[in-house]
């Protein structure tokens, strides 16, 4: 006899449910216990990156870069948040990191546990200690480190522009600066003052017992690591479940915008032009196919960073750099009497550039950092450029290399320096250059001082046709139409020969 499928009774139907339920209730338990683990690690590895990102920042721009761990002045030994201290003097905080929101139950700690090494606050390298007084950037003894920290009291890990790290009196486990990242953390052991190198120390804490924690290492030459537990520790408890958060600091936030407008104090051109200075309209003669180097310095009163941009307000032409771009920093240093903040390009005519064509040419300097915590301004100054192919510059010179004296000659606008003349004999010297409009002739006078003969040479071009003109003068000067050559007759420069005014063609044979 055969019977159809018998199906589940409604006792065997519970009894499945119920078990579901408690599967389901175990791989909760156990999924949700690594997910909260994993927020110590996670938050330790985050940290370690902006300590390197900061690091990376002072070596690249030559100025220190701060970590701020923010404590209340001293009265919270933890915190959830970490940020940035920027800035070449004053610095502000510029880049925040704010863990609360995404894992509330982390905290960090810096200060003092029970270790098998030994905690100092002294200068971490030892013999060393004149290093924090060092300068900013690469100049020595001008702004020490102390200097630029003032009178922040949170912690602080400075990053230098060599790379290395120091603490605002923060203690060191054996040279290492150690961060504890835990879930919670019990502290206590009364808190102690710094009194190391600096003129702010923090209120220093002791940690106790920490849940799940990870330790950020910074070593004395500013290399960072993150490793599992707390680095050292002798008697630290660990806890299974997060502890309380104890008295986090408030999270730092970057100082509100505000609008002020940078001061530029100069824009130089070089080569300069010289004598051009006050010519009206201009600043500059350039020859086509030649190139400038524009300079501008500028400053901030709240001494933000600045940032330039060089344009053609009229005109074309190219410059080696385009865009915004960051400025230098400059400390107070000879010859610079101010401080301040300096960029520099190079701009050239455009191609087919020809005489008598003005440029002008705006340099921009704004204080905007897009959203970083910075004032927000700008300001503008302008040079006008006239491209200018005639006329040279001629006159005697001794070579450092020959030791002897030849004619040289330049572009009105101070470029293209040349040499026009040449001769290998010791006791030949060339004076007293007269050179045509156009620049295409050339006389000049060449004294044998054995002698005491002088002779009056006439050239064409550069290195061109040499000619004599005349074996008994001296001085000689052309017309406007360069015709007719003046000079002094002279039987040399015996004392008491005769000189008298005498006129010729310059392309006498």
């Amino acid at each position: 006899m055969k019977y159809g499928r018998r199906g589940f009774t409604l006792i065997e139907i519970l009894v499945a449910l119920a078990l579901i339920a408690m599967a389901a209730g175990l791989a909760f338990v156990n999924l949700h216990r690594p997910v909260a683990k994993a927020n110590s690690r996670v938050v330790a590895d985050q940290v370690g990156e902006f300590l390197r990102r900061a690091r990376n920042r002072a070596q690249k721009e030559a100025r220190p870069v701060a970590v701020v761990l923010p404590n209340k002045g001293g009265s919270a030994s933890v915190c959830q948040s970490v940020a940035e201290l920027d800035g070449p003097v004053n610095p502000i905080i510029t880049r925040v990191k704010d863990f609360s929101g995404e894992h509330p139950e982390t905290v960090l700690f810096i200060g003092t546990y029970d270790a098998s090494g030994v905690w100092s606050i002294d200068p971490p390298q030892p013999g060393n200690s004149g290093y924090y007084a060092q300068g900013l950037g690469s100049l020595p003894a001008l702004a020490p480190i102390n200097d630029w920290v003032g009178g922040n009291a949170n912690n602080l890990l400075v990053f230098l522009p060599d790379g290395t790290v120091l603490g605002n009196d923060l203690p060191h486990l054996n040279g290492d600066y150690k961060i504890v990242v835990s879930q919670g953390a019990v502290t206590g052991g009364g808190a102690a003052q710094g009194n190391g190198i600096m003129d702010v120390s923090p209120t220093l804490h002791g940690l106790t017992a920490a849940s799940d924690p990870y330790t950020v290492s910074v070593s004395a030459l500013g290399v960072v690591t993150v490793t599992k537990g707390v680095d050292q520790a002798t008697s630290v408890a660990l806890s299974e479940k997060p502890l309380a958060l104890g008295s986090p600091a408030p999270a730092l936030l970057p100082d509100a915008k505000t609008t002020v407008n940078p001061q530029i104090l100069e824009l130089s051109v070089r080569p300069s032009a010289g004598f051009m200075k006050g010519a009206y309209g201009l600043d500059q003669i350039l020859h086509p196919s030649r190139q400038l180097s524009l300079t501008v310095s500028a400053k901030q009163s709240n001494d933000e960073e600045l940032f330039c941009e060089f344009f053609m307000s009229s005109g074309s032409g190219q410059f080696s750099v385009s865009g915004v771009q960051k400025m230098y920093y400059q400390p107070y240093f000879p010859p610079f009497l101010e401080a301040g903040w300096r960029s520099t390009v190079q701009w050239s005519p455009p191609p087919g550039a020809v005489a008598g064509q003005a440029f002008t040419v705006d340099a921009v300097v704004t204080s905007s950092r897009g959203g970083s915590a910075t004032t927000e301004g700008n300001t503008s100054l302008r040079k006008v450029i006239y491209t200018y192919d005639k006329g040279r510059i001629y006159f005697s010179g001794l070579s450092a290399v020959t030791d002897l004296e030849e004619i040289y000659s330049v572009r009105a606008d101070g470029t293209d320096l040349r040499k026009v003349t040449y001769q290998d004999t010791p006791d030949i010297v060339q004076r007293f250059p007269a050179g045509a409009r156009d620049g295409h002739k050339l006389l000049y006078t060449q004294i044998d001082t054995l002698t005491t003969r002088s002779s009056i040479y006439a050239q064409t071009g550069r290195g061109g046709l040499t000619t004599r003109i005349t074996d008994k003068g001296i001085f000689p000067s052309l017309s406007d139409d360069s015709t007719v050559m003046v000079y002094q007759w002279t039987q040399g420069l015996v004392p008491g020969s005769p000189q008298r005014p005498y006129t010729a063609s310059p392309d006498l044979p």
